[in-house]
Order: C-alpha cells, then structure tokens, then sequence
C-alpha cells in the first residue's frame, strides 16, 4: 500500500495578447537565457503557457513571491513533449517541499499553468 499523500495546487491564466503586445518584456521579465532561445522559435501561445504555469508556481509557493525574479524558475519539456520544472531558485525550492508537477494548455485567447505539489501526509 502506498503512503498517502498530500496535494496542493494552484492555477493561473493568462491573456494571449497582453504576451504578444509586450513580447520583448515578457520574454526579458519570465524567462530565462535557455528558455528565451528555446522560445524564439515558438509560437506566442508556448510563451504565454510558460508565463501562467510560473504564475503557478509562484502562487503555489505563496503570495507574496519571493525575492528572485519568475526567469529564475525554468521550465522544459520532457521526450513526450510535457512541461517539466527544470530548475527551482533555492529560496522557492525550499517553500514547495515534496515532487512539483506542472500543466499547460491554451486556446486562442488565453493560456492556462497548473502547479501541483505532491508531498506526504
């Protein structure tokens, strides 16, 4: 039987055209070096699933964030293609104890970030 668990979540939305008016800003503010070369070649709606999952994260962590900037946080993806967190700043590691599990989708119109914590009961 496996030890039960403990899960917490948050979610953040996120307007397509609010990144795509202000992409160079965005892309400075949220990104990291690796993830903004990665994100030169996609589409603004990667971009902004990228935004709402680290408006996610923050929020999972609790308000108000913490002292290091959202490009801190760097999330990848993985062979099937799925979002993974792929480096937490220490500060924010150490308020989100436990696996960390992200999901992105959009539509046209908005992008949407879940952040799931799972740790023990």
């Amino acid at each position: 039987m496996k030890a039960p668990v403990r899960i917490t979540s948050a979610v953040a939305r996120q307007p397509i055209r609010e990144v795509e008016r202000q992409r160079d800003d965005v892309e400075s503010w949220w990104l990291g070096d690796i993830e903004r070369e990665a994100m030169s070649r996609r589409h603004v709606q990667s971009l902004a699933g990228i935004v709402a999952a680290k408006k996610a994260i923050i929020r999972l962590a609790g308000e108000p964030p913490c002292d290091t900037g959202p490009a801190d946080i760097r999330i990848g993806h993985d062979e099937r293609g799925a979002p993974v967190v792929e480096a937490l700043p220490a500060n924010l590691a150490s308020r989100l104890p436990g696996k960390l599990h992200v999901s992105i989708t959009h539509t046209r119109e908005f992008a949407w970030g879940l952040a799931v914590l799972e740790r023990p009961a």
